[in-house]
Parts: structure tokens; sequence; C-alpha cells
């Protein structure tokens, strides 16, 4: 008998980011004075009733998180070079949102006349975009410094987007397909190549679970049916998008 093929879900290939101290459980530890028995634990000035080991380990885990993010703050701060400070920075985006904010800013204020760093500071908000926020993507499309004519910094947003952040990318609402495809039609206006060559993000789209591989389907679609694109990218659409989801195999 054949074996069937699972279908990847990247809600499962990537496990929860970091995110934030909410992410971590913050907001179910009790503040001292409520109904709460057992330890207590200390963040900061505030205190904390821990009711059971459960609590007790998750809040050991938000203080090794917090002392993780004061330990990239600090290196962020006293960084004398850029590779330091990226690798601080990129370290800061997977603790705490708006400490990566923060960052960000100062980052974009020091560095914004250096390409090779704003192209870096472009990879890091596309590589840690949250799925449930879907207008990061978006907003970063729009930005002043964002340029698709510039081949470096079309990779740093859109490439990095979509191949080293899943979550992101494979959102369930599909919005991170829509940012991609919107992009590939707008290059494709000035440089067909470069639009067909990003089409390579949907080509394995047979092989994720039937609502993603249909989200993705219909982008493709969407693509091969948009008037007045090049012969190249109307042709990798269609071939793409030929085969519709209940005749890709395991679907």
């Amino acid at each position: 008998c054949c074996v069937r093929r699972r279908r990847d879900d990247p809600a499962r290939m990537q496990g929860a980011p970091m995110g934030s101290l909410r992410g971590f459980g913050f907001g179910q530890m009790n503040p001292v004075g409520a109904d709460a028995r057992g330890e207590v634990g200390v963040i900061g000035d505030q205190k904390f009733a821990v009711r059971r080991a459960g609590d007790a380990a998750q809040f050991r885990g938000k203080l090794r998180a917090m002392r993780f993010l004061a330990r990239a703050q600090d290196h962020y701060r006293d960084a004398d070079n850029l590779t330091d400070r990226l690798a601080a920075l990129q370290a800061i985006a997977r603790c705490d949102a708006s400490a990566l904010q923060q960052a960000l800013e100062h980052f974009h204020a020091q560095w914004r006349h250096e390409p090779l760093a704003i192209d870096k500071w472009f990879a890091i908000q596309a590589r840690t975009a949250s799925p449930g926020d879907p207008d990061r993507m978006a907003a970063l499309g729009r930005h002043r410094d964002f340029d698709r004519r510039n081949p470096d910094r079309l990779r740093a947003l859109v490439e990095t987007f979509a191949l080293e952040n899943p979550a992101g990318f494979h959102a369930p609402d599909g919005h991170g397909y829509r940012f991609v495809a919107e992009q590939i039609l707008a290059v494709d206006e000035f440089n067909p190549i470069t639009a067909a060559r990003l089409m390579d993000c949907f080509a394995d789209w047979r092989r994720y679970v039937r609502p993603l591989a249909e989200r993705m389907h219909g982008e493709l679609r969407r693509i091969a049916a948009t008037h007045g694109i090049s012969a190249n990218l109307a042709e990798r659409a269609s071939a793409a998008a030929a085969s519709g989801p209940s005749g890709a195999p395991g679907l």
C-alpha cells in the first residue's frame, strides 16, 4: 500500500516566537495581594505569587527571558561596530516587540546613510514579522527607504520574508502571500526577469496543507490573470497554477 505524504504546515514548522513577555505567560502571574498560594517571585520592582509548580517554571522562564533581553540591550548599547550592533539587534528581535521598535528607530537614525546597514535593517524586520500583524510588511513595502528597483533591498525585504519567515509568509489569512504577489507584480513592470525569479516563493505550493495550498494557488491565478504582465511572468504563473489544489498529490 502506498504511504501518504505528510503535508507541510508552517505553523508547526516554526515554534511560537519569543515575541514579548506576554508570550511567556507574563499576564498569567498574580500580583502579590491577590488570592494566590505558593512562593513569591520578583521581577524588577514587581512581586508575583506563584501558585503551582508549573507557574514557578513559567516564572523562571520569564526571568531568563528578561535577563537575555537586558544582555542583548547592553550589547547593542556597547557595540562599537556594525557587526556587533546587528547581532544585538537580531537578539532583541527575538525577545520583545517594544524594545525592538526602539532599537530599530535608533539603528535607522544612526545608519540610514549606509545602504548595506539598511538592507540588514529591512531583513531583520522581514525575518521577525509576526503573522498576527498583517500591516507590518505592507508598511515596510511603503517605507521611504525601500526601493524595489534596488536588487539588494528587494532581496532583503521580500525574499527574506518569503524564505526565512515561514510563520509570517504562511499566515493563515494569506496576507503574506498577498504581499509577495503584489511585490512580484510591481517588479514585473520594470524587471520581468527578477519578477519571474520571485515566483520561486510559490513553487512548492502543492506541498502545504490544503488551506494554505488553496491560498497560494489563488495568488498564482491572480498573477496569471493580471492584464499586461510580461510574457515571462505569465508563463511562470500559468505553469505553476496549472494543477489546482484538488489535483495535487495528498490533497
